[in-house]
């Protein structure tokens, strides 16, 4: 390209960085360099075919005077400095090319630039969590099967581009009828509280827990902050305020229950009424995760507020899952985990922070693990 004809795209191009336009017309200006930098590099392209052809001529003619025996009917004669002047060529276009992409770079506004950085950032996010959803799928296939009980635990690695590993539990109903509960008070009328509390007492009435977390939010008296469901009976109702402060009532916040017959469900706490019938078991919770595969809207993928999370989700083929984040993880990708990695079309907030997990074949029995001061708990018996 000419000196002339580059300096005149650079002068042109300053009020662009000088005055500023909106950001559309930003974006419409870094499009149009960014197809010139195309241009330049297909014509870089088509020297790079045009030298190919040079050499392999010059190749066979240095054949022919060796001797060599020649693959190509016609050889042309090659002027040496053609060739190198198409060699020169080329790599003043590659500069030029450089140049113009230095320029758009340095020029671009922080908000298209951060834009970019993110859909950069975004394809490896997508390609570690397909990865990641393969690895898990295996992984609950191959155990379910190898599995008399039909339960298994999974201990993730660290997921980079969510930034934790996270402790899954996943239970499949159709062979664990009536093993899933949800507790709340003893035979006293005492809240069970930590996991460690209601394990000892279901050993006391010959009863083998094998899992358990904290089910729900609930008051600073212990009791559900929302419906609760328990053996039938329901002993909190389901709160329907949409305006309040905090976690719960972002919304929509959901219900997980199970029905009369067995089935998990995890659904928008307004669609609770038409389960009311036939719902043995369920805790409100809030907000939302993911429902119907549409997340939460008012989840941000570069949110900040990063705590250590607990929920639970129904997978698509129908199995329970329950999930406690290792490290701390906000709530959008905590919903990718459970819809990208667990394929759970809907899946609900539980609580974070003083979240905790019971489960002895992840090695989770700890003092630290039994813990706790909760409302609703949810436990698996053997």
């Amino acid at each position: 390209m000419k000196k002339s004809i580059y300096i005149l795209i650079v002068i042109g191009f300053i009020p662009f960085i000088t005055f500023g336009q909106s950001k559309k017309e930003l974006r419409r200006e870094v499009e149009r360099l960014k197809g010139e930098v195309e241009q330049y590099e297909v014509r870089i392209e088509g020297f790079k075919k045009e030298t190919s052809l040079y050499m392999k001529q010059r190749d066979s003619l240095q054949n022919l005077i060796s001797g060599k025996s020649v693959s190509i009917k016609t050889v042309e004669v090659v002027d040496s400095s053609k060739l190198a002047e198409c060699e020169a060529e080329i790599a003043n276009y590659k500069k030029e090319a450089a140049r113009w992409k230095k320029i758009v770079v340095d020029n671009l506004p922080d908000e298209i630039r951060k834009e970019e950085e993110r859909i950069k950032a975004n394809t490896v996010y997508k390609s570690e969590v397909a990865a990641q959803k393969k690895w898990f799928q295996q992984k609950i296939t191959t155990q379910l099967a190898a599995s008399s009980n039909g339960r298994t635990a999974i201990k993730s690695i660290d997921i980079p581009s969510l930034q934790t590993g996270f402790d899954v539990y996943v239970v499949d109903l159709k062979k664990n009828k009536d093993k899933v509960k949800l507790y709340l008070k003893d035979s006293k009328g005492e809240n069970y509280s930590s996991l460690g509390k209601l394990n000892t007492n279901l050993k006391r009435s010959g009863q083998n827990i094998v899992f358990a977390m904290n089910g729900g939010m609930y008051t600073p008296q212990g009791l559900p902050q929302g419906l609760f469901i328990e053996n039938g009976i329901e002993k909190a109702k389901v709160d329907l305020i949409q305006d309040a402060y905090g976690n719960f009532y972002m919304q929509p916040n959901g219900v997980f229950l199970i029905d009369t017959s067995g089935n998990p469900f995890v659904i928008n706490t307004k669609a609770f009424e038409k389960y009311r019938g036939v719902t043995k078991y369920a805790t409100q919770s809030g907000p939302a995760l993911v429902l119907n595969d549409v997340y939460n809207a008012h989840f941000n993928q570069w949110s900040k507020s990063r705590k250590m999370r607990n929920g639970v989700g129904v997978t698509r083929d129908g199995k329970l899952v329950f999930v406690i984040s290792r490290g701390n993880v906000n709530l959008y990708d905590f919903a990718t985990f459970f819809n990208q990695i667990l394929d759970c079309p809907n899946a609900l907030y539980l609580d974070g922070v003083v979240s905790k997990m019971y489960c002895p074949e992840l090695e989770r029995e700890r003092r630290e693990d039994i813990g706790g001061g909760f409302g609703p708990i949810i436990g698996v018996t053997d």
